[in-house]
């Protein structure tokens, strides 16, 4: 069976290792998540501009992001993350550019990403659209790594006509 299209919201090319983030890795290893009460995060967002902008949306209500922080705090556990952060430290793929841009000349890729995410920056899509020209890269959504709550109905229509055109034409 062939695939379709493949979408990437979000998309993690290479952790880059920049200070801030070497120094929390040890903290966030080992940092349970059941020690990160939802409610009590969800009252820090709002009032501090670039967690809200980066995590959400800047006109994210208090319950979008109660119920996104609590969402993410009951179904991520700490294997989750130490799994996340073993990705991290792997090393590079060879000829991982080669592999990128041979898999957008087979099967169609929409990128999408937001302007302000503060989990995985939108460099980390500029470098996977850089390697696979065939991609079709959307502009950039507002808001950070939740933009989809806020950004819904753009996103599912930009990915249904993305879907229905690779069906109908066997490409984009």
């Amino acid at each position: 069976e062939r695939v379709a299209a493949i979408v990437v919201v979000n998309g993690y090319d290479r952790y880059t290792g920049s200070l801030f983030h070497s120094g929390t890795l040890p903290l966030i290893r080992e940092w349970p998540m059941a020690w990160t009460p939802p409610r009590l995060t969800a009252r820090i967002v709002p009032r501090v501009a670039w967690l809200r902008r980066g995590l959400f949306h800047d006109e994210a209500s208090f319950e979008v992001i109660a119920r996104g922080l609590e969402s993410a705090a009951h179904c991520t556990t700490q294997d989750d993350v130490r799994f996340q952060l073993a990705y991290v430290g792997l090393p590079p793929v060879r000829d991982n550019e080669a592999r990128l841009a041979s898999l957008a000349r087979r099967v169609p890729v929409l990128l999408v990403s937001s302007r302000d995410d503060a989990v995985v920056p939108g460099a980390h899509t500029q470098r996977l659209a850089a390697a696979m020209p065939d991609a079709t890269w959307l502009p950039a959504f507002d808001g950070g790594h939740a933009f989809f709550q806020h950004e819904a109905g753009d996103i599912a229509a930009a990915v249904r006509t993305f879907v229905e055109a690779s069906l109908a034409t066997g490409r984009r």
